[in-house]
C-alpha cells in the first residue's frame, strides 16, 4: 500500500470516528431526554394517584358526616314532635274551651 492510500484511509477512517462520536453524543442527549420525560411523567402519575387516594378517603369521611348528621336530624324532630305534640293537643284543646265559654258568656 502507498502512503498516499495510508492517509486517505487514515482520513476516513477518522472521519467515519467523528461521525460515530456525535451520533453518540446525540443518542445520549436523547436518552437523557426521553429518561427526564419518563420520570416527570411517572411523578405525575404518582402524584395524581396520591390525590384520588386522598379526595377517595375524604369522600367517604364526608359521606360517614352526612350520614351521621341525617341521623340525628331525625332524633331531634322526633324529640321534638314528642315534646310538642302533647303541649299542642293540650294547647288546641284549651283554645275550644277559651271559644266555647267565651260563646256561652257573651251569647
Amino acid at each position: 500500500m502507498e502512503s498516499s492510500d495510508i492517509k486517505i484511509i487514515t482520513f476516513r477512517l477518522g472521519e467515519v470516528e467523528k461521525k460515530l462520536d456525535s451520533s453518540a453524543r446525540q443518542m445520549t442527549l436523547k436518552l437523557d431526554q426521553l429518561i427526564t420525560h419518563n420520570q416527570k411523567q411517572y411523578t405525575a402519575v404518582l402524584l395524581e394517584r396520591q390525590a384520588r387516594i386522598t379526595l377517595e378517603r375524604r369522600v367517604h369521611e364526608l359521606e360517614s358526616t352526612l350520614q351521621d348528621a341525617q341521623g340525628d336530624l331525625v332524633d331531634v324532630r322526633v324529640s321534638l314532635a314528642e315534646k310538642i305534640g302533647p303541649g299542642a293537643i293540650a294547647g288546641f284543646i284549651v283554645s275550644i274551651i277559651v271559644a266555647v265559654t267565651q260563646s256561652f258568656v257573651g251569647g
